[in-house]
């Protein structure tokens, strides 16, 4: 039996402020590891920050499929303009991903409300 199934690799993260916001999570790095191994899918644990946009620029050169997993819900203020662009945002970024993975209902709607199919 194999101890590894698939090959991954974990990146520093390079923020001064790390969270969970837009510029928390930077690893530009990631890009040279992604053409280093020139994978056939690539899985993406959420999007609330730069990474996929750094994803999505290796995808267009090589090809990789893209795989997103969530668990966001539509739990809280959607009538503000920060949920507004954050939908618009979203929904674009979708558009490039081959899959999407969710944990549960809601997550699921959360997708669907985003034009995933």
């Amino acid at each position: 039996m194999h101890d590894k199934l698939y090959d991954f690799k974990f990146v520093s993260n390079l923020s001064i402020k790390k969270e969970n916001t837009l510029l928390g999570c930077l690893n530009i790095s990631i890009i040279y590891h992604i053409f280093k191994s020139k994978p056939d899918y690539i899985l993406l644990f959420g999007w609330n920050n730069l990474i996929p946009l750094f994803v999505l620029f290796t995808k267009i050169f090589l090809r990789s499929k893209l795989v997103i997993r969530g668990e966001s819900d539509n739990i809280g203020s959607k009538h503000d303009l920060k949920y507004f662009f954050k939908k618009k945002y979203l929904s674009f970024l979708f558009k490039f991903f081959d899959n999407f993975t969710y944990s549960y209902e809601k997550n699921k709607k959360y997708f669907l409300e985003r034009g995933v199919s």
